[in-house]
């Protein structure tokens, strides 16, 4: 009985050892947040500093794309407002240069300030200095960094010359004669492990060298312009003045008036652009008076109200037709035959009243008042010229003492595009590199004092072995005793007994990251073209279906590496969090919080609970802040199925004309 009870209390000793400590709620809890704090008090920023340096470099080059893309396509991200286009001509209608013309490669079609000629040259010289120089200098230093850690893995399965080692190693400032040099060793049969990165090298060297150059290029300074219109024997006249009309009060002395009165959409309307789709400028609030026909208070208000009670006389069926003797202007009665108003172009996107007898309800969608487009009329010095007078009579002409300062569009996009390739290629071989040289335990590689001295004694070691007594010949003759008994020398590195790091492989275990990755950059790309453009229902279904691919790919990475009850909470929850983004086109409010999350949780993160901390901490604060935005109305608070129709009946209403 006692071996018994004895035996008992072994085995209840046994489980009390292996049985796991309890963690409270508020233990789990806390705990991720703890470890990404921790993460982050503990990061090396020698090391991720430049991770983070890199992301915002990676970040600014797909912003820069995307707005010029915007700016192209004529988008609200443009903030035009001169009928000078960027090569001088004039043109009043908003949104039509070619930016992709090729007489603009050359031309500076991004402009900005106006500025004396000194400010000017000093801008210039400025940019030169700092982006030009400054960035060939910042290239050539992540350049060589990349290529010193390949060329360790390279001489590892193919020996290289002691001219490649020289230049890649230590020669480490650019030009093309080293690049000319480094070209000769590969044509040669000297040259690297892989001939594809080999030749990249090259390229990517020449394109440093020329940075400078290309910076200098696309950007310069030209004149202010200033747009004026050909008013015949009354002179010129400055564009600034001009305004679209909606009326003209031909007696407008019956009401205190001037005669002939020139009555605008809007007083702050003067000096510009007309859009190309409603023939009107872009000024949503400057019509609100018209849209409200009762306010009594300003000019275009009673006007608005007296012709929708007693019609126009240039339209058919008008009050003067029907002989009304009295009628009422604000709140004044007028004696006699109704006052003469004639309209012009009043697109029926503007005119929206909620009144089932007014003037404009009544008329059909084809009216010639709604459609065409060369009714439309400006008011100048008091003088009406319709659309085709002040496009033909528009002019521009240079400011005395006055530029501006800019780029040329096309440089700048050829440039951002080159500047993308290189990026992509050199974080490709770094990635590479980097981490089979991690993989093999290899530690820092060295091009200064203690990397010479190795060169050195492998570089002497050689020519004592081939009988080369270097100290007795001059430079020329010992180039040429390499040449012929060495072959151009030969620097061989260390084994790697783990071999080579296979970027396919770890792009197949990140493969729902960089999925997620892919279609949300899509996404947010699609949405703010949505945002910033005329609705197009082929963007809009796009940006849907990219939003739901990411939104899966999301949801699968959220909930790999856990047990199944997780996976399931996790995928339900990613999918709710994107419920919102389906219904509105805002989800590309959201873009900082998500990119400042991945680049904490891909940088600083070192467990699962940490990154998805790190992540998920900015991104719910800017969620939150966004689907705030959205329910107030200060985002775009268009659902998926508006701007759907919008896009449908936009569609129909512009494409007859």
């Amino acid at each position: 009985m006692a071996t018994h009870e004895h035996g008992n209390s072994e085995s209840d000793m046994r489980a009390t050892l292996v049985k796991k400590p309890q963690i409270s709620f508020s233990q789990k809890f806390t705990r991720p947040f703890k470890e990404a704090w921790h993460d982050l008090r503990s990061m090396k920023w020698q090391r991720e500093g430049l991770m983070y340096l890199f992301a915002i470099w990676v970040h600014s080059l797909i912003i820069l794309v995307v707005w010029l893309l915007l700016l192209s396509i004529g988008s609200g991200v443009s903030k035009e407002n001169s009928p000078c286009q960027p090569d001088g001509e004039f043109n009043a209608i908003a949104n039509t240069f070619d930016w992709w013309s090729p007489k603009g490669l050359f031309q500076i079609t991004l402009r900005i300030g106006t500025l004396s000629f000194d400010s000017a040259k000093a801008v210039d010289i400025f940019w030169n200095l700092i982006v030009g120089r400054g960035g060939q200098a910042l290239l050539a230093i992540a350049s060589t960094r990349i290529w010193i850690e390949y060329l360790s893995v390279s001489i590892a399965t193919k020996p290289a010359s002691y001219t490649t080692v020289w230049l890649l190693r230590f020669y480490t400032e650019p030009s093309t004669l080293s690049t000319l040099r480094l070209a000769r060793q590969f044509c040669l049969g000297r040259g690297l492990a892989s001939a594809f990165k080999m030749w990249f090298l090259v390229i990517a060297a020449l394109f440093v060298v020329a940075f400078p150059t290309l910076m200098s290029s696309l950007a310069g300074y030209t004149t202010a312009n200033q747009a004026w219109v050909d008013l015949g024997e009354h002179g010129l006249d400055s564009y600034s003045q001009a305004f679209p009309l909606a009326f003209i009060i031909h007696d407008g002395k019956r009401v205190g008036l001037s005669e002939n009165q020139h009555v605008p959409y809007d007083e702050g309307a003067r000096g510009l652009l007309v859009q190309s789709t409603t023939y009107l400028p872009r000024m949503v609030a400057g019509y609100a008076s018209i849209k409200t026909p009762t306010a009594h208070h300003d000019l275009i208000g009673n006007v608005t109200a007296y012709v929708l009670s007693y019609g126009l006389s240039n339209t058919a069926g008008s009050a003067i037709v029907r002989n009304r003797n009295n009628t009422t202007w604000g709140t004044e009665t007028l004696q006699g035959p109704p006052l003469n108003i004639t309209a012009f172009y009043l697109p029926a996107v503007v005119f929206r009243p909620n009144y089932s007898e007014d003037f404009w309800a009544s008329k059909s969608k084809d009216d010639s008042l709604f459609t065409d487009k060369s009714l439309m009329t400006y008011s100048l010095s008091n003088e009406a010229f319709d659309m085709a007078t002040m496009q033909k009579n528009g002019t521009c002409q240079p400011i005395q003492n006055r530029y501006q300062w800019g780029f040329s569009f096309l440089q700048v996009f050829i440039n951002l595009i080159l500047l993308s390739l290189w990026t992509i290629g050199m974080a490709l071989v770094w990635i590479k590199s980097h981490s089979t040289l991690k993989l093999n335990g290899f530690a820092a590689i060295y091009n200064d004092w203690k990397g010479l001295l190795e060169f050195t004694e492998v570089l002497g070691g050689q020519l004592k072995a081939a009988k080369i007594e270097y100290l007795t010949i001059d430079d020329k003759q010992l180039e040429h005793e390499i040449e012929k008994l060495l072959q151009g020398g030969s620097v061989t590195g260390l084994p790697l007994p783990q071999g080579f790091y296979s970027l396919r492989q770890g792009i197949l275990r990140q493969r729902w990251l960089l999925l997620a990755l892919f279609w949300g950059i899509l996404a947010c790309c699609l949405d703010i073209l949505d945002a910033f453009t005329w609705y197009k229902k082929a963007i809009i279904i796009t940006s849907f279906a990219a939003k739901l691919i990411f939104a899966i790919c999301a949801a699968i990475l959220a909930s790999v590496n856990t047990n199944t009850s997780l996976r399931v909470l996790a995928f339900l929850s990613v999918c709710a969090v994107f419920i919102p983004f389906f219904l509105f086109t805002g989800g590309w409010l959201v873009v900082p919080g998500s990119c400042l999350g991945a680049n904490l949780a891909l940088v600083s993160g070192t467990s699962s609970r940490s990154k998805a901390t790190l992540f998920g901490v900015p991104f719910m604060v800017n969620y939150i802040i966004a689907i705030v935005l959205i329910m107030a109305g200060m985002g775009r608070e268009r659902t998926f199925l508006d701007a759907y129709h919008e896009a449908e009946r936009a569609k129909n209403y512009y494409d007859p004309y």
